[in-house]
């Protein structure tokens, strides 16, 4: 018999009855294979399986392994494509909802919609540029969802529709205005608005 493990002739397969030594809690005992077989599968797949730690830590596994045919589905679709996704992901518009009588917009307001929700009259003014350094090309949509009037107007400094402080009432409740940053403190209003003054 030999004495050392390595000194054993090495087993080219093992089956399920074939027992083996085991130290379990620090007391050597037997077991027979079929207790640490190797997986042979896992649900359903065979072949190397890679799990990733998010395998591990998601609390349903439901549908988690993809099977060569719905790999299949998702194949013909290129980087440009996912890239593509993620830019309509990254184009959903927002909504900043005001309550107030006056509101100055923000940095955190480019490309969403700003809605004016107030039965008195109200006020959007857009900021100098010195306050908020919106980039040039930049939209910020106002809507009058309220039945007090919003007025637009341009901070000190702030030109709307090429007049310096202009300002223009929405024409009706639930009418909106797109105003486009054209310069550092130059804006363009498009949209349900009167005539700026």
């Amino acid at each position: 018999m030999a004495g050392k493990i390595t000194e054993l002739t090495a087993a080219t397969s093992v089956a399920d009855t074939d027992e083996l030594e085991i130290v379990q809690g620090g007391v050597n005992k037997r077991a027979d294979a079929s207790l640490i077989r190797t997986v042979a599968s896992v649900n359903g797949n065979t072949g190397t399986v890679v799990l990733d730690p998010d395998d591990l830590d998601d609390t349903s596994t439901t549908h988690k392994f993809a099977t060569a045919a719905e790999l299949a589905k998702i194949g013909h679709i290129s980087v440009t494509q996912a890239v593509d996704l993620d830019t309509m992901e990254s184009n959903i518009v927002t909504n900043n909802a005001q309550t107030g009588t006056s509101y100055t917009g923000v940095l955190a307001d480019a490309s969403k919609v700003v809605t004016m929700n107030n039965a008195s009259a109200n006020t959007f003014t857009v900021p100098a540029n010195a306050s908020a350094a919106y980039p040039t090309g930049t939209v910020i949509v106002i809507q009058q969802i309220g039945a007090g009037t919003t007025t637009v107007t341009g901070d000190t400094g702030v030109t709307v529709n090429g007049v310096s402080a202009g300002s223009g009432d929405l024409s009706a409740q639930w009418s909106a205005v797109s105003l486009l940053k054209t310069a550092s403190d130059t804006w363009l209003a498009m949209g349900d608005i009167g005539t700026v003054a």
